[in-house]
């Protein structure tokens, strides 16, 4: 629904959050979006338009009031990202989940390796050893891609189309 008025999300009442993500609609006449929002306690909830398993759920079914990803319920999350077709979350001990449209390897995993909606933790076959036991600190969904910074700060990895 279209409102311009501000209202609250009534299935995040009483729910204390700390972060959210709104994703860009992937086609303007047929897309309504989505969003994500982050807890205090590292939990992440999702709703919207469920194109491709961006929202993380066990569906590929709209979710119209926010429902918790339940893939990455007790994983003590502390940020969250979002782009048009794809969502990254990090973890407190620095693990790196990918969810949603896999094209151009945007997840950092193969394109057969799941469904879509599957959550699951980064681990790119051609660099497994060297980021088998980095721990991210920061995570930003682009278009076609996907960037991360270890813990360290020192150094800047990243996966799918225009990583460079």
């Amino acid at each position: 629904d279209s409102e311009s008025s501000l209202r609250t999300i009534s299935g995040l009442q009483g729910i204390r959050i700390t972060q959210v993500v709104a994703g860009p609609r992937f086609n303007a006449s047929t897309d309504d979006g989505f969003a994500l929002a982050l807890t205090d306690q590292g939990e992440v909830y999702s709703w919207g338009k469920s194109t491709r398993g961006r929202l993380g759920q066990a569906t590929t079914d709209n979710v119209r009031s926010p429902r918790i990803v339940e893939a990455l319920s007790g994983k003590d999350i502390k940020m969250i990202s979002c782009c048009d077709m794809h969502c990254a979350a990090v973890s407190t001990t620095g693990k790196l989940y990918t969810f949603g449209g896999h094209e151009g390897g945007r997840l950092g995993r193969p394109h057969g390796d799941s469904v879509s909606w599957e959550v699951t933790r980064f681990m790119s076959s051609d660099e497994q050893n060297e980021i088998e036991n980095v721990k991210i600190d920061y995570v930003a969904c682009g278009q076609q891609f996907t960037v991360c910074i270890n813990d360290n700060g020192d150094k800047v990895y990243g996966f799918g189309k225009s990583n460079g």
